[in-house]
């Protein structure tokens, strides 16, 4: 049986003699409650908490419907079968779990009923099952302080705690990537964001473990033809066009082992549900270190929203979550609008250009704006980069941390290397 009548009796009983059980039992889903007298009263006490009151047998019954006697009834034996306030976990711990298991049910018999239709789609139906796996309602547990404490000082003490992102200028300023963050890296098109953020994953695959790589723009073997460029140093074009020297095969050659051996996945994937479907799948299953999205624009929500600004506002949303569940750092590749290039004018873009931008920014721990500003007064210092630069046939680019929720934001310059796919943080001797 997957409810429980006293049960759900005695929570509210509890929540009629003491505050604190009220606030508690007042944060819960509302379909908590199985029976229909348990759930009308449940949603007095909730709106009696809403508006700082206190609920008991009084202010509860002076909302009950002076026909609904079967609520009144039920009242007083929710108040007849009151114990301890400290049996209240206990109980609230049985009715959640007697709701995840009819959540869990409906889901079931759901998919069962889709899955001999062959136009059901398969994707829909293991999201469906997978909402209900996460469906999970948190209980009020804190950390004393002492607790997240002892947690900080042991997570101080790990030398390997931070996630390299291979641009030196990068990790110097933000400490590189962490556990549990939401990384995003905008630029406008044509700009090398999917090669920036492919350099990232592949040293981060190379140096910490598992990535898993969301491609929503290009194929596999676009992804992979970036990467053999960037790990050989061979021309992107002349992969291309197959038009490959002896060098180019002996280059192959030699980092062809190393590639093989990169612990990446690729995949194209559109939802959140989705990507945490397989991401958990990874996690489970050889560990997981970073996941990468090129990029957030192309994703599609799981739920249908009123406008695209929305249902880029709960993507954005349900990211950061994913990242905090998972317990990995999460680098989401975002579009900028082209209205910073209106004009003829090159200039800096903004967060706030980032196109149908939702709560992206505010989701963010880190924002990277990627761009080219092309080349810089004779005065400016940083001439003697673009010099450089434009010495050795590559682009000087900026990446400027617009937003870094723990520490400084600033400007990194650096060469991009565009045929083969690199990047390098330009410095100074000192």
């Amino acid at each position: 049986m997957l409810h429980n009548l006293e049960t759900e009796q005695t929570l509210i009983g509890l929540s009629l003699t003491d505050q604190e059980c009220a606030e508690q039992l007042a944060v819960l889903p509302e379909d908590s409650f199985y029976y229909a007298e348990t759930k009308a009263l449940f949603r007095i006490v909730r709106d009696i908490i809403k508006e700082h009151g206190t609920p008991n047998i009084v202010s509860v019954g002076q909302r009950i419907p002076g026909s609904a006697v079967e609520m009144m009834e039920c009242s007083k034996k929710c108040l007849s079968l009151s114990i301890s306030p400290t049996m209240y976990r206990q109980l609230e711990t049985e009715l959640l779990d007697l709701r995840k298991r009819r959540v869990l049910l409906a889901a079931c018999e759901k998919v069962a009923n889709q899955a001999s239709d062959p136009l059901s789609d398969v994707d829909e139906m293991m999201a469906s099952l997978n909402t209900a796996m996460n469906d999970n309602v948190e209980q009020a547990d804190g950390s004393s302080a002492s607790d997240v404490l002892i947690e900080w000082m042991d997570d101080l003490n790990k030398k390997d705690h931070m996630i390299s992102t291979g641009i030196a200028g990068i990790d110097s300023l933000t400490g590189g990537l962490q556990n549990g963050m939401l990384a995003i890296i905008g630029a406008r098109p044509k700009v090398g964001k999917t090669a920036l953020g492919l350099s990232i994953a592949v040293n981060v695959a190379r140096k910490t473990g598992p990535v898993l790589v969301v491609s929503l723009e290009m194929t596999r073997k676009e992804i992979m033809t970036r990467i053999v460029a960037a790990e050989t140093g061979t021309d992107m074009h002349r992969l291309v066009t197959k038009n490959l020297s002896d060098a180019d095969f002996n280059a192959l050659a030699d980092a062809i082992p190393e590639i093989n051996a990169m612990n990446l996945r690729i995949i194209n994937k559109q939802t959140p549900l989705q990507i945490r479907r397989y991401a958990s799948d990874m996690k489970r299953n050889g560990g997981l270190s970073m996941i990468m999205i090129d990029y957030l624009q192309l994703m599609k929500s799981d739920e249908n929203k009123k406008s695209r600004y929305e249902e880029v506002s709960a993507i954005s949303r349900e990211l950061k979550l994913m990242a905090m569940e998972l317990n990995v750092p999460i680098l989401a590749l975002t579009q900028f609008n082209r209205e910073s290039e209106q004009g003829g004018v090159k200039r800096k873009p903004t967060m706030a250009e980032a196109r149908d931008s939702g709560s992206i920014e505010q989701d963010a721990n880190i924002f990277i704006v990627q761009y080219a500003p092309g080349e810089p007064k004779i005065d400016s210092p940083y001439y003697d980069f673009w010099e450089a630069c434009e010495a050795d046939g590559s682009e000087w680019q900026m990446l400027e941390v617009a937003a870094n929720r723990q520490g400084p934001t600033g400007s990194i310059p650096v060469k991009f290397d565009k045929p083969h796919m690199t990047f390098t943080t330009l410095r100074r001797e000192a």
